[in-house]
């Protein structure tokens, strides 16, 4: 077999520096990529057990900017960014991002009102340096619905006002219904209240879901039940139980000054009265009724009455009318008959209205 000649040439410089270059190239290691998080970090700082969605909760994030990074350098402005109807910014306007610069140690807080709507939304931070965004880590936050009973909060100033048609309770309303309404029905089994002088009234709430009214006491001792309600439902009750307003004045006259022992009615009619002229003795006050005549100088009860078993006051203090009758037989035609007209005017003390009848002869 023939041998065939061969050559060696000799590689350019060139060529050699593109497959050193090529052998380095392979060797070097990757750039490391730093992690977003440690260059901007979120943490929440509030505490989110038992959120509900009640528009008042406060949520305070805090973002820590990587110290000794050109990011913290040159990177201050900071925006907190957060889902749709997670609430609103304190101190802003803006409703789904707000804008934060950190200090000097790369730090910086934000402050989020919840909303009145149930879900769970994100919240998350971001800086941008040399045209590069760095964002945080999202942050989930739960926001439970209200329980039914929380909705709506319901609130009187004094519970056991006095029942003399002239009291006034201040009554106040906190909504946190979802939807917001701008009114809420008010009503009432008994009393007025000042705004519309009837039983019922809309009471106007402002931004917050807040509204504020007056209610004027019936003068009947009967609980005064308060409802406020929404179409959906939601509803709260205050029952105001009140205290009797007591008379200050017994006003007791009779149709004669004279009293026979055959039968002949002697008729008492009674008005009750406060100093206070606008306000009014409570409905249904009883008034109590005794006839006596002085016996060696000792009460001797005589005679009868009739219609003491309804002799309580009206809405305007009128009692109604009672009969007395001498013709017991027990009556002595020689001594003057009493009768005494008494009401309770506090819970320990009477007010008692002496009339005098001659006997006939």
């Amino acid at each position: 077999m023939k041998r065939i000649a061969t050559k060696w040439v000799k590689p350019s410089i060139g060529i050699l520096t593109a497959i050193a270059l090529t052998i380095f190239a392979g060797c070097q290691k990757p750039p490391v990529q730093i992690p977003q998080s440690d260059i901007i970090a979120l943490t929440l700082t509030s505490d989110t057990t038992h959120l509900n969605a009640d528009g008042q909760r406060i949520l305070t994030v805090h973002v820590q900017l990587a110290q000794g990074k050109t990011v913290v350098d040159d990177a201050k402005a900071v925006t907190i960014s957060i889902s749709p109807n997670l609430g609103t910014f304190v101190g802003s306007s803006g409703t789904n991002s707000f804008q934060v610069t950190a200090d000097s140690k790369g730090e910086a807080d934000c402050s989020i009102m919840v909303s009145l709507t149930p879900g769970t939304y994100y919240i998350g931070a971001s800086t941008t340096y040399n045209k590069i965004t760095y964002k945080s880590a999202d942050i989930s936050v739960v926001l439970n619905p209200l329980a039914f009973s929380d909705k709506l909060t319901f609130t009187a100033d004094n519970l056991n006002p006095v029942a003399d048609g002239e009291s006034v309770v201040n009554l106040t309303v906190m909504s946190k219904d979802e939807q917001n309404p701008k009114t809420l029905p008010l009503s009432a089994n008994i009393g007025t209240f000042v705004s519309s002088g009837t039983a019922t009234y809309s009471l106007p709430l402002d931004n917050t879901g807040k509204g504020t009214t007056q209610f004027k006491m019936s003068n009947q001792v009967l609980p005064h039940v308060i409802t406020a309600a929404f179409p959906d439902g939601t509803s709260a009750i205050i029952t105001l139980n009140p205290k009797p307003s007591y008379p200050d004045i017994l006003v007791a006259e009779s149709n004669t000054t004279k009293v026979d022992t055959v039968g002949t009615a002697v008729t008492v009619t009674a008005f009750l009265e406060k100093n206070d002229a606008n306000a009014l003795v409570s409905q249904a006050t009883r008034v109590s009724y005794s006839a006596y005549q002085l016996v060696n100088g000792a009460k001797t009860p005589c005679g009868r009455f009739t219609g003491t078993a309804v002799a309580v006051s009206d809405a305007k203090g009128t009692v109604p009318a009672v009969s007395f009758y001498g013709d017991t037989g027990d009556i002595i035609k020689t001594q003057l008959v009493y009768v005494d007209v008494t009401v309770a005017n506090s819970a320990t003390t009477t007010l008692t209205k002496t009339l005098q009848l001659q006997v006939k002869q």
